[in-house]
């Protein structure tokens, strides 16, 4: 039984976090970071007061709304 919840446990690279300050890094301005981090469409978990973002997903998230956007202009 144990063995199977490491099977189904996610790598370690499907879980790095992105905070304020790698959305920063990736040449995202930080008000365009913090609006990010804030939308509700976004995958976020909050620790406390901060708040992060798979990296995966957000990456997914991203593609998902530039297509849209190309889609509808």
């Amino acid at each position: 039984m144990r063995d199977q919840a490491i099977v189904n446990t996610p790598s370690a690279e499907n879980l790095v976090l992105l905070d304020i300050h790698a959305l920063q890094g990736m040449g995202i301005p930080r008000a365009i970071a913090y609006q990010l981090l804030n939308r509700a469409d976004m995958p976020v978990i909050s620790f406390g007061r901060r708040k992060f973002m798979v990296r995966d997903k957000f990456m997914q998230r991203l593609d998902e709304i530039s297509t849209g956007a190309m889609v509808a202009g």
